[in-house]
C-alpha cells in the first residue's frame, strides 16, 4: 500500500472522512473540515500507522494531505 493509500485510509478510518473528498490539494481544514482536535487523533493515528514521531507543530490544520503524505515519505526515507 502506497503513503498515499495510508494516509488517505487514516483520514477516513480515524477521522470519518468521506473518501471521495480527500485529494492531494485538499487542506486538512478548509476542504475537510478538520479541527485541531481531530488533528490531534489524526496525527496520533498516523505516527501509529507509520511508526514514527511527528514533532510537535510540524503538522497543521493548513497543511493538505499532499504535505502529509511528502512528510512522510521523507520521513520514512530517513528512518530506513
Amino acid at each position: 500500500m502506497s503513503i498515499e493509500e495510508r494516509v488517505s485510509r487514516v483520514l477516513v478510518d480515524g477521522l470519518g472522512l468521506e473518501a471521495r473528498k480527500i485529494s492531494a490539494d485538499a487542506s486538512l481544514k478548509e476542504n475537510l473540515g478538520v479541527d485541531s482536535m481531530e488533528l490531534e487523533e489524526m496525527l496520533a493515528a498516523l505516527e501509529k500507522e507509520f511508526g514514527v514521531k511527528v514533532p510537535e507543530g510540524v503538522i497543521h490544520c493548513n497543511c493538505t494531505v499532499r504535505e502529509l503524505v511528502n512528510y512522510f515519505g521523507r520521513t520514512l526515507k530517513r528512518t530506513s
